[in-house]
């Protein structure tokens, strides 16, 4: 299938392809391979029905929108959503590296102690030991961090997805996974993003959230307009400090995009929107 560069949706077709007609993928593909792309095309599909409520968030209980940023949350189950929408006038490649780049994350997220990569690394694909401690909650969280390259779909877009494990997972695609730190939660959630381009090399960002029983009974604590201004707040820093880091040098993130294991994807998806 050659090298696939985060296309997973057109190798999975290729897959499907293949099955029909009575073959068998692992032929071409490893156990491994064929796992990654079904897996993250899974998440792309479970991803699509909340990605596009992303486009009235208005509807929901609590939500806000400031100039070119909107987001908004409800409560389900023992579920949090959170929907977030935004126009990025930056590179939208080196914003998706820093999404992928969590240590470098660290240097405008203060509130991430540690976060490191379990483990080999590929280029769409990793675990993340994730440690995080805010004036509310702390949490050591295993993190898989996948994306997929859309670019040649309909829309063209970049997605990315962060997959929390619960506690009790022990051992994750062969790595062994230590117990939390004490007094530290860890909680599953799932993260989905998409970047839609622009002819300018800008986009458009949308992403959901959803947060298991502790931010859910975080959030049913709160007074309403506490939890409002405390999110309004909270985005609009974030917002703020990445928009202030990628236009400045961001030397490591830059350095890290040049020689690091995602270098080529980060390459290829440069070289696809400069057509």
């Amino acid at each position: 299938m050659g090298e696939l560069h985060g296309r997973f949706l057109a190798a999975q077709r290729e897959v499907s392809a293949l099955e029909a007609a009575g073959e068998d993928p692992g032929r071409i593909l490893n156990a491994v391979a064929l796992e990654r792309i079904r897996r993250i095309c899974h998440l792309h599909e479970k991803s699509q029905e909340l990605l596009s409520q992303v486009s009235d968030l208005s509807s929901l209980p609590l939500s806000e929108t400031n100039g070119n940023t909107s987001w908004g949350c409800r409560v389900e189950g023992h579920t949090m959503l959170a929907l977030f929408s935004a126009t990025l006038e930056v590179d939208i490649v080196k914003f998706f590296a820093l999404n992928q780049e969590h240590d470098v994350s660290a240097l405008i997220n203060k509130d991430i102690q540690e976060a490191k990569p379990l483990g080999a690394e590929t280029p769409n694909d990793s675990v993340w030991r994730i440690i995080e401690k805010s004036a509310l909650s702390a949490a050591d969280n295993i993190v898989t961090k996948s994306s997929l390259n859309a670019l040649d779909e309909d829309p063209p877009a970049i997605y990315w997805f962060d997959v929390a494990e619960p506690e009790a997972t022990q051992e994750l695609r062969g790595h062994q996974l230590t117990p939390a730190r004490v007094k530290y939660t860890r909680s599953p959630y799932f993260v989905a993003a998409r970047v839609t381009p622009s002819w300018d090399a800008s986009g458009r960002l949308s992403s959901f959230a959803t947060l298991g029983e502790t931010a859910r009974k975080l959030v049913a604590a709160m007074p309403r307009f506490i939890l409002k201004a405390g999110i309004s707040t909270m985005m609009s820093r974030n917002g703020a400090l990445s928009e202030q880091y990628l236009s400045g040098p961001a030397t490591m993130l830059v350095e890290r995009m040049a020689a690091g294991t995602r270098a080529p994807l980060y390459a290829h998806l440069h070289e696809r929107l400069a057509r």
